[in-house]
């Protein structure tokens, strides 16, 4: 994974993006013949990169709570449901993946 960003307030009105070939480091930063480019205040920038950022997060934790499951716990939670019933979190106001869904999901906030 070479992806090398920091967002600074992506939500708000003036959004920091700082990018580039640099890694954060001393020597990346001051030695190497590497670039970092910082965009402030364009918000289209920081929402692409945050939903970049949303995506590989949310790819690496879903993998993680697999990883760390039995064979029996994963087939179960592998299993197809037939009613709505999975829906529940992303419509709870409190949960983590009704802000996400609010966040990302575009259309009508309700």
């Amino acid at each position: 994974m070479r992806t090398k960003y920091l967002l600074i307030d992506p939500l708000s009105d003036d959004p920091v993006v700082i990018t580039g070939s640099a890694n954060f480091s001393q020597a990346s930063t001051v030695n190497d013949d590497e670039n970092m480019l910082i965009i402030r205040g364009n918000k289209r920038a920081a929402d692409i990169l945050l939903c970049e950022f949303m995506q590989l997060f949310n790819h690496f934790r879903s993998r993680n709570v697999l990883n760390r499951q039995s064979d029996e716990e994963e087939a179960e939670y592998s299993k197809p449901v037939a009613d709505d019933s999975w829906t529940g979190a992303y419509y709870d106001g409190g949960s983590q993946s009704c802000a996400e869904r609010r966040l990302f999901g575009g259309g009508q906030l309700e």
